[in-house]
């Protein structure tokens, strides 16, 4: 990591602050405009860059909006993929959310206006599906491996996509308040009920829905 003090540092500051800005002109520009009158160009400009450097953060305008989400998945995924393999695929849920509910990885005000951004409008909800499915692909990967099977063991697609879908379903649901103050404690409810009721269905529930 780069001291603020140094050149690097400040290198590190500057770019940080150039995302920042990025970003909420494009959420300024697409409230104010609409996603598709939105020029990149305008949104470069409000921030006194071009758009070449715009293009160096973000490879669409859709994605500058959903940055505060892409991150915050991110680094979910990372985390995830991070722990040693001699933990199986629950005990490494079992630590990321425990690292969650500690405040590793905190729902804040950057995260908020991505979400607003993606009920808003149409063509960012577009973008955040790709976005989804890329990290849903990591998640199923990692499962793969921790459980020794491929891509396409059943188990680790499943267990992925409940996970990544799921999370970001029960983030839409906090959003909307009167769920809680700790979006974890819902997230740890929510998937503990789902678990369950999965395992109350069973073989013979099955059977007789069918």
């Amino acid at each position: 990591m780069a001291l603020a003090g140094t050149s690097e540092g400040r290198r590190e500051v500057k770019k940080s602050e150039t995302r920042h800005a990025l970003r909420e002109a494009a959420l300024a520009r697409f409230l104010a405009h609409g996603v598709a009158d939105a020029r990149v160009a305008d949104i470069a400009a409000d921030c006194g860059v071009s758009e070449r450097t715009f293009f160096r953060y973000f490879p669409t305008k859709e994605h500058a909006a959903l940055d505060g989400l892409e991150t915050w998945l991110q680094q979910l995924i990372s985390a995830f993929e991070e722990l040693p393999d001699s933990y199986g695929p629950i005990a490494a849920l079992d630590a990321v959310f425990a690292q969650a509910r500690a405040g590793r990885f905190p729902f804040g005000a950057d995260q908020v206006r991505s979400a607003i951004a993606y009920e808003s409008f149409p063509e960012v909800q577009a973008t955040f599906a790709g976005i989804v499915e890329a990290q849903r692909l990591r998640t199923v990967a990692d499962i793969a491996r921790r459980s020794g099977t491929d891509l396409y063991d059943p188990y680790a697609r499943v267990l992925g996509s409940v996970l990544t879908s799921g999370l970001f379903a029960v983030m839409e649901s906090w959003l909307h308040g009167g769920r809680g103050d700790d979006p974890w404690d819902l997230v740890a409810e929510t998937l503990g009920r789902v678990a369950r009721d999965v395992v109350d269905l069973g073989p013979a529930e099955a059977d007789r829905s069918t």
